[in-house]
């Protein structure tokens, strides 16, 4: 995160656990550990056929189904957020 003059800011906790030394290796393995995510929506990740029955149920886990987006059998193009929200 950046201020308005474009210094970058850290967590103080993360800083401090780091001994204030955001230029280590293990500060940044640290960071991006906790302060990652994804911009995308995956999908497909969950195979019919595979993983789950044509009904959606997981193979081997009685009374789970499986309903978001890991199961769409192919990714649309353009934005597939509307799809799964």
């Amino acid at each position: 995160m950046k201020d308005t003059f474009g210094r970058v800011f850290f967590q103080q906790k993360l800083l401090e656990k780091h001994n204030n030394n955001s230029d280590s290796d293990a500060f940044w393995e640290d960071h991006i550990r906790h302060f990652t995510s994804t911009l995308y929506h995956p999908t497909s990740t969950c195979a019919i056929g595979k993983v789950v029955d044509p009904q959606l149920k997981v193979y081997g886990v009685q009374g789970l189904r499986v309903a978001d987006a890991s199961v769409m059998p192919q990714i649309m193009t353009g934005l597939n957020f509307i799809t799964i929200h």
